[in-house]
C-alpha cells in the first residue's frame, strides 16, 4: 500500500518520477500519469482511498486536489533555479521576447536573469487556473512571442497564437518534493500512533472519560463514557453530544475557561459526577476534558504536543502586551515595533544587554501574519562557526564526521513560513557572514555536504548590543550584510532612559519572584526606592531581575531598607581607607577631589556618594554645582 500517491501530467516528469523513487523503498511511492484535471482528481481520490497519506503533483494540479476535500495534504513539486534558468535561456535565444507564466517564486528566480544574461522575459503570475487564459492572452497583447511556464500555465499558449514551452519537472525536483512528503507520513504515523495511544488510555481507565475541541464536538469517548450516555462512539465522533445537561456545562467551560470540577448530571434516568476542565494555550480554550464517576483530570495531546514545540524553541510566547513600564521611550519602541510587525522587511534590533531583545523579536512575530508559523532562536555568539553553520543550514549524512543519520535540518528550514531570530548577530565571523548573506538575498539553503537547493520563506530579525557601523569601519563586520540586516532599526533604550519604568518593573519582579519562593512581596521604603531607580542599572533588566531575586531571597524582615540596597548595589567599589572613615566621621566636609573620585566610583549616582561621603543629598548637590559638576 503506497502512502505517497504522484500524479503527473508529461510524459517526461512522469519518466523523471519513475527515476526519483528508485532512491526509495519499494511500494512506499505509487505514480499515475494523468491526461486532464478531472481524470487527476479520480486518481487521486482512488489513491487516497488505497491509504495514500500525501498526494504529490504539479502547481497546475495544487489547486484542484485541495478543493477536491481528499483530506489529505497536497504537496507542490517546485521548479529548481537551474530548470528555470535553462528554460527561459533557451527559449529566449529561440523566440526572442518570451514570457513566462508561473508562480510569484518562479517570477522571482527568473528575474535574476535578466541582468545578468540580457534575456528579454515578460513576466506573468499565474496563481490559480482561473489566471491561465487571460495570461496567454495577455502576453500575446504585449507582443509576447512564446509563453514559457508549467503544463497547465501554458495550456492557453496555443490558443492565443503563442508558442507553448513547457518546463518538465526533473528527477532531483520530485525527488525534493518527495522527501518532503516522506517528513509529513513520518509525522502522520507519530499522530496516529499517539491517537492509538489516547484510544487504549482512555480505554484502561477506569472511569469514563470524553473529550471535546474547541466548538463542543466529541472529539474521543470510551466504552464506558457510551454506555452512561446511551450513545454508539461513531455516531457522535465530531458531534455535540445529546445529553443537552452536559452540552450546556461543556459550552460554559469553553465561554469562561473555568473548570467545573464537581457538577451533578442525569442522563436516561441515572445520575452521575461529572468534573470538566478545559485545555487552554495562551487564554484561548481549544479543548474541554470531562470525567464522569472521577476526580482526575486528563491532559490533552494537543496541550503536551503544543509544550514539547516550546521546549525546542519554535514558538514565541511573548507578546507586546507582556512588556512591562509605561515610558515615552517604551512605548515609541512598541508602536515602532508593531508598525514594522506589519512587513516581511528585516529588523535589526539594537541596545545595550538586558533591554529586552528577543522580547521584542517574539512581540513583533506574534503580532505579525506569521504568528501561527514557527519561531525560531539562535545566539550566534554561542557555538563556533563550524556548529554555527551546520546549525542554520543543516547537513546531509556524511557530510562530516560524527553526523547523524539521515542528516539534520537547518534553522533557517525550521523557521519556514515563520520567523528566525539571530541574536549576537555581530559575533559572526567574517566567511559565515558571506554565507549568511547569500541566504538572506537568494532565499535559499543547502545543507552541508549537499547538492541541492531549499527555498525557504523566512522573516529575519537579527540583534546586537554592539555598534555594527564602527564594526564595519574596522573591517571586523561586512558593510553588505550590514545595509542587508539594517533595513528596518529598532533601538531599545536602556532602563535609565526609560523615565518611570524602573519602579514598575521592579515592583513586578519582586512580585514575581515572591509568588516563584512563595514569601510575602516585599515592601520597600522610600529611600531603599530612591537609591534602586537612582541607580544606573548598567545590566538593564536582567540586571534589575537578578537584584530582585537575590533581595527577595537574602530579606529576613519583609522590608527592603537602604542600606540592604547600598550593600547590594554598590559591593563591588573599594571600601574607603581608614583615613577616609575618619575623615567622614569628623566636623570637616569632604574635599573636592575626595567627592570628584567618590562620583566616580558611586557611576554618577548623588544618593549612594552623599551616603559613603557621611552627607545629606542637599549638601552633596550644593557642593556639585560649585564643582560645576550636573
Amino acid at each position: 500500500m503506497a502512502e505517497i500517491g504522484v500524479i503527473l501530467e508529461l510524459e517526461s516528469s512522469y519518466n523523471a518520477a519513475q527515476d526519483a523513487i528508485q532512491k526509495f523503498r519499494p511500494g512506499e511511492i505509487d505514480v499515475m500519469r494523468v491526461t486532464d484535471y478531472q481524470e487527476g482528481i479520480a486518481a487521486a481520490k482512488r489513491m487516497v482511498e488505497n491509504g495514500a497519506k500525501v498526494l504529490v503533483t504539479r502547481a497546475g494540479y495544487i489547486a484542484h486536489l485541495r478543493v477536491a476535500d481528499l483530506k489529505v495534504p497536497v504537496i507542490e513539486i517546485p521548479f529548481t533555479m537551474s530548470n528555470i534558468t535553462q528554460t527561459c535561456v533557451e527559449a529566449s535565444r529561440r523566440y526572442g521576447c518570451v514570457g513566462l507564466a508561473g508562480t510569484q517564486y518562479m517570477i522571482d528566480q527568473s528575474r535574476m536573469l535578466d541582468s545578468v544574461l540580457g534575456t528579454n522575459i515578460k513576466y506573468y503570475l499565474a496563481s490559480v487556473p482561473e489566471d491561465y487564459p487571460r495570461v496567454a492572452f495577455q502576453a500575446r497583447r504585449d507582443g509576447v512571442v512564446a509563453l514559457v511556464g508549467g503544463f497547465d500555465e501554458t495550456r492557453y499558449a496555443e490558443n492565443a497564437g503563442l508558442a507553448r514551452v513547457v518546463m518538465a519537472s526533473g528527477s532531483d525536483e520530485i525527488a525534493e518534493a518527495l522527501h518532503e512528503s516522506m517528513k509529513i507520513v513520518s509525522q502522520i504515523r507519530v499522530e496516529a500512533k499517539k491517537n492509538e495511544e489516547l484510544n487504549t488510555l482512555f480505554e484502561m481507565i477506569g472511569d469514563a472519560l470524553i473529550l471535546f475541541d474547541g466548538l463542543g464536538n466529541v472529539v474521543q469517548l470510551n466504552h464506558k463514557a457510551c454506555k452512561i450516555l446511551g450513545v454508539k462512539s461513531e455516531d457522535q465522533l465530531g458531534k455535540p453530544l445529546t445529553d443537552g445537561q452536559l452540552s450546556s456545562s461543556v459550552d460554559t467551560v469553553i465561554k469562561t475557561g473555568t473548570a467545573i470540577p464537581y457538577d451533578l448530571q442525569e442522563c436516561g434516568g441515572k445520575k452521575y459526577v461529572c468534573s470538566l476542565r478545559a485545555v487552554k494555550s495562551d487564554k484561548v480554550v481549544n479543548a474541554v476534558v470531562a470525567k464522569l464517576q472521577s476526580v482526575e483530570y486528563i491532559q490533552s495531546i494537543e496541550s503536551s504536543t503544543r509544550a514539547r514545540l516550546a521546549e525546542r524553541g519554535l514558538t514565541a510566547k511573548y507578546k507586546f502586551a507582556q512588556i512591562i513600564g509605561d515610558s515615552p521611550q517604551l512605548r515609541e519602541a512598541i508602536r515602532k515595533a508593531k508598525r514594522y510587525s506589519g512587513v516581511d522587511s528585516i529588523v535589526l534590533i539594537t541596545g545595550e544587554s538586558g533591554t529586552g531583545k528577543e522580547l521584542f523579536a517574539q512581540g513583533i512575530h506574534n503580532h505579525s501574519l506569521r504568528a501561527n508559523g514557527p519561531f525560531v532562536a539562535i545566539n550566534c555568539a554561542t557555538l563556533p562557526t563550524s556548529l554555527l553553520e551546520s546549525e542554520l543550514f543543516g547537513y546531509s549524512e556524511g557530510a562530516f564526521t560524527g553526523a547523524k543519520r539521515g542528516g539534520k535540518v537547518g534553522l533557517f528550514e525550521l523557521a519556514h513560513n515563520g520567523t528566525i531570530f539571530l541574536d549576537e548577530i555581530a559575533e559572526i565571523d567574517t566567511p559565515m557572514q558571506a554565507q549568511l548573506l547569500r541566504v538572506m538575498e537568494e532565499k535559499q539553503v543547502m545543507r552541508l555536504g549537499d547538492d541541492k537547493i531549499i527555498p525557504v520563506n523566512v522573516r529575519i530579525i537579527a540583534a546586537t548590543n554592539k555598534n555594527l557601523r564602527k564594526m564595519v569601519q574596522e573591517g571586523k563586520f561586512r558593510e553588505d550584510l550590514f545595509y542587508r540586516i539594517n533595513v528596518l532599526e529598532l533601538h531599545l533604550p536602556p532602563v535609565r532612559e526609560r523615565e518611570g519604568d524602573a519602579r514598575k518593573l521592579l515592583e513586578y519582579m519582586l512580585e514575581v519572584f515572591a509568588e516563584k519562593f512563595g514569601r510575602p512581596t516585599l515592601k520597600v521604603t522610600p529611600e531603599a526606592m530612591r537609591l534602586l531607580t537612582e541607580y544606573r542599572w548598567p545590566g538593564n533588566v536582567r540586571e534589575m531581575s537578578n537584584v530582585a531575586e537575590r533581595l527577595t531571597v537574602t530579606n529576613e524582615g519583609g522590608k527592603i531598607e537602604s542600606n540592604e540596597v547600598l550593600d547590594l548595589l554598590y559591593q563591588n567599589y573599594e571600601a574607603p581607607s581608614p583615613e577616609e572613615n575618619s575623615r567622614k566621621t569628623s566636623i570637616l566636609a569632604p574635599s573636592d577631589t575626595e567627592i570628584e573620585r567618590v562620583m566616580a566610583k558611586c557611576g554618577g549616582n548623588k544618593t549612594a556618594a552623599a551616603a559613603m561621603l557621611n552627607i545629606s543629598r542637599p549638601t552633596l548637590y550644593r557642593r556639585l554645582r560649585e564643582l560645576g559638576i550636573e
